[in-house]
Formats: structure tokens, sequence, C-alpha cells
């Protein structure tokens, strides 16, 4: 605001014209946001004092979205998250004495570690990732709802299938073979441009943090919706709003954080909407695990509450059924 009063007031009484119609604009556009911000941060400082932590991490959202670098907003995102985010996980480890009484199939490791893939060519724009390792890629075929790519690992690639298969998630379409990468950082996610690629209808060219909802293009026409369903979970979904078709084709993609829920709420990753209950899986260590509150039969192996599953299952109870199948 001073900046740009300082600016105002350098420019001649008369003939300002369209610098001086622009200025007034924008000190009127920033007076307001610091307005907004004033609230905010009253709103903030009220919901850290009564532990509202869901109503914090909604605030400090809102925060950041008018000023990325708020001090205050950026560490009550982190205490919020510390406090209930990891809630969404913790709460579903077993306790020792559970572990204990664990059945020996439920000790089965989830894959095997992914091979390691170095890319000796660069396309286009300067990328970053020279040497990266393939993240675990889960396919859950669910009865009756459709086919989902989840995708276990931190950096997503996104581009033409390569005969390597380097590319997370190959996307049938007029683009390069590593055309955008998505990258999560902590309940954040970055995509980089690595060729022609917009956000909202403006192109970028640097790295550019996604919020709920951002429509991605990427070339002429692949079109894809960026969203974050749970409020409490750091969790993404991709939808292809266009005709283009993954391979493996899948009707929806899951960048899986810590857990993803299959239900049949608003707030679910996948939705399946005529279950009665959740179906949460969710990360320990390298294993990966599904957890219920209706007994599910694991290959044939009746479980109740939490198991491992390993990279082909299938999963099955009165209501559902489903098949992991890991690529």
């Amino acid at each position: 605001i001073e900046s740009l009063d300082q600016a105002r007031r350098l420019l001649p009484a008369s003939g300002a014209g369209r610098i001086g119609t622009y200025l007034d604009e924008r000190l009127a556009s920033v007076r307001d946001a610091a307005s907004r911000q004033l609230a905010l941060d009253a709103e903030l400082h009220a919901a850290l004092a009564a532990s509202d932590w869901n109503a914090a991490l909604k605030t400090a959202e809102a925060l950041l979205e008018l000023a990325p670098q708020h001090s205050a907003a950026l560490k009550a995102r982190q205490r919020a998250w510390q406090a209930v985010g990891m809630d969404v996980t913790l709460a579903h480890y077993p306790s020792p004495a559970a572990r204990a009484r664990r059945r020996p199939w439920q000790h089965a490791n989830f894959g095997s570690p992914a091979a390691s893939t170095r890319h000796k060519a660069r396309n286009g724009q300067a990328d970053t990732v020279s040497e990266r390792k393939l993240g675990k890629r889960v396919v859950a075929w669910i009865d009756s709802v459709g086919a989902f790519l989840i995708c276990l690992g931190d950096e997503i690639v996104l581009g033409q299938p390569s005969p390597d298969g380097s590319v997370d998630i190959p996307i049938l379409g007029d683009l390069s073979r590593r055309h955008a990468v998505i990258r999560r950082d902590r309940e954040a996610y970055v995509l980089t441009p690595l060729h022609r690629t917009a956000v909202d209808g403006k192109p970028i060219a640097e790295p550019t943090v996604l919020r709920d909802k951002a429509i991605i293009k990427l070339g002429d026409g692949v079109q894809i919706t960026f969203r974050k369903p749970h409020a409490l979970s750091a969790t993404a979904v991709l939808e292809i709003n266009s005709h283009h078709r993954t391979e493996p084709a899948v009707d929806g993609i899951v960048l899986m954080s810590e857990s993803c829920i299959l239900g049949p709420q608003a707030h679910s990753h996948v939705r399946c909407r005529a279950w009665a209950s959740d179906l949460v899986l969710f990360r320990r260590g390298e294993d990966l695990m599904c957890r219920t509150h209706s007994p599910v039969e694991i290959d044939g192996q009746t479980c109740i509450g939490q198991a491992s599953v390993a990279g082909d299952c299938r999963i099955e109870s009165e209501e559902f059924a489903l098949s992991l199948e890991e690529i």
C-alpha cells in the first residue's frame, strides 16, 4: 500500500491516464485484501486459543491465499496438521497388544521397492528430476464403481506412455513423454511444467501451487481437475475431464499421501455411493493397510478392523468388493 501510494503521488496532477486508473484500482484491491487479512488474523487467533484445529486450518489456508509468506498462518497450519491431520492416520495404527495378535498373513509386505530410472534426455524446459525412483502404483478395481489408479509416490510424472514405464500417469494424448510433474510437499502440491501447461486458463512457466478445484490443461486438449476432497487429508484426486484415457484406462487418479478414503460421502477420495460405510487405505512404513468398521475377507481370510493388503489381493464384504493390482 505504501509503495502504491508513493507511486500515485509521483504521477503528475493531470494527465495520469491509464496508469493513474490502474494504481487506483490496485490500491483499492490491496486495501480490501489488507482488511480481510486483519479479520482473518483475528479469526485465526480465536481458533488457536480455542484449540479449534479444523477452523484454524481453514483460516490459515485463507490467509495464505492472500499472503503466501504469512508466517503466523504457516505456523498455525503446521500446528493444525500436527494436531488433527496426523490423527487421521495414527488412529488406524494397532496397539502393541493388537500387533502381537496379528495373524501371519497380516504381515505381508506391500510390493517390493521400485527400480530406479535414470533419464538422460531432457524435453523442453529444464527438468530438475534427472534421476528418480518410480513410485508404487496400485489399481483399485471396485465392483459396480470403476477403476482408480492410486499413486503412492511423492513425485508424479504426467505424459505419454513410454516403453521404459517411467511415466506415473500415462495419458493417451498429444503430449510429450515427460510433460509435467506434480510434487507433494507435505499437504501442498506443486505443478512443474516441462512443456505447454496452463492452470485455470493461464499458461504457466514456473512451478505453481495447485489449489482445490484447479483446472490443469496439458498441451492443446488434455484437461484435468485437481481436487482435495477431505479437509483433513493431504491426499488429492485428479479427474480427466477431456476425452483422453490413461494407460491402463481408469476412471480417476488418487495421489495418496497418508490415507485414501473409499466410501459414500462427498469428501471421500473415491466416491462409492452405494456403500453404507468407508474403507480406508493407509500407509504404515512400506506396508499398505486397510481399515473398516465391518468384517471383510482379504483373499479368503476374515479380518475385523485393520490388516495389511498385498500389492495384488481381493477384498470383499457383504456390501462391497474390490481388487487391488500393483502395476
